[in-house]
């Protein structure tokens, strides 16, 4: 990690720089670093990202408008911003209680598994989507909203229970994933 001494954060130096290996890997940067890098490139991508950063509704409106594009209903467009609003608060808890590295993968799956039968590979597979792409951006309004409410059932949970760790906070939202997918069953029948 590349550190500079006069940027401080609670547990010491903040990295400016960090690189993670494997399959969910990449490079990381802090914000300033992505702006110089964005100047580097092209002058209009350096006043785009900077517009993200100092306007985040730019980056809604951004989504919104993408989204139109692709066709989503306003319906479909309120639930996944929903969604990754309620995402944020939801993998802001389990940091709080412990969970680590493959511990929010985990976690997701455990949420997919009870609505889809498996985790996030089951579900590009049943849907016919590739390796790599967003589950959220390809399913329904529905599917959004009972993920969304798994993840709030869990989020509760985990605080009420004081779970802590990636196995106990997986296994919580495996079960609040199970108590969305059993009243959808039931709507069904």
């Amino acid at each position: 990690d590349v550190h500079l001494k006069s940027n401080k954060s609670k547990g010491g130096l903040k990295p400016l720089l960090k690189s993670k290996r494997g399959k969910y890997g990449g490079t990381y940067a802090h914000e300033q670093i992505a702006l110089e890098y964005a100047q580097y490139l092209d002058p209009a991508l350096a006043v785009y990202v900077n517009n993200l950063f100092l306007n985040p509704d730019a980056a809604v409106n951004h989504h919104v408008n993408f989204w139109k594009s692709k066709g989503k209903s306003d319906t479909w467009i309120d639930e996944r911003l929903l969604g990754i609003s309620q995402r944020k608060q939801f993998t802001g808890v389990l940091k709080t209680h412990g969970v680590v590295g493959d511990g929010y993968r985990d976690c997701t799956n455990s949420i997919y598994k009870s609505l889809w039968g498996g985790g996030a590979d089951v579900v590009r597979l049943k849907k016919q989507l590739p390796n790599t792409s967003n589950t959220r951006e390809h399913m329904s309004a529905v599917e959004l909203s009972a993920v969304r409410f798994a993840e709030t059932i869990a989020q509760d949970t985990i605080e009420k229970q004081n779970a802590n760790g990636n196995v106990e906070c997986a296994k919580i939202c495996e079960k609040a994933s199970y108590v969305v997918a059993r009243s959808i069953r039931e709507m069904k029948d």
